[in-house]
């Protein structure tokens, strides 16, 4: 069976797709994404927006107003809120931008 690729939000009604998908990961198993949704319901999900990681329960996450997990919101730059992906490791050499680059391969 050939795994699907996805590349649109997989909230229903929501017609977001290409590169404005998150790739959205379980910290158990970063092999593949788990799920695939766009910025705005990431969040709905339990998954920050800019790193794709599941925080659902965590009360930083859940309580943010950002919508955004600590060591994300942590990046922000203080002077404009601008992203600082240049020592961004929370977890070791972790790379968002190859994580994002990989197809979402969801097997039904």
């Amino acid at each position: 069976m050939t795994a699907e690729v996805v590349s649109r939000c997989q909230q229903p009604d929501c017609e977001v797709e290409g590169d404005e998908v998150v790739r959205c990961y379980i910290p158990d198993d970063l092999s593949q994404p788990a799920e695939a949704f766009c910025v705005e319901h990431c969040f709905d999900h339990g998954y920050c927006w800019i790193c794709g990681f599941f925080w659902a329960g965590v009360e930083f996450f859940d309580f943010s107003p950002d919508k955004l997990c600590d060591p994300c919101h942590d990046e922000l730059d203080d002077e404009g809120d601008e992203w600082n992906a240049d020592d961004w490791e929370p977890y070791g050499a972790y790379d968002p931008a190859f994580w994002r680059s990989q197809p979402v391969n969801l097997i039904p």
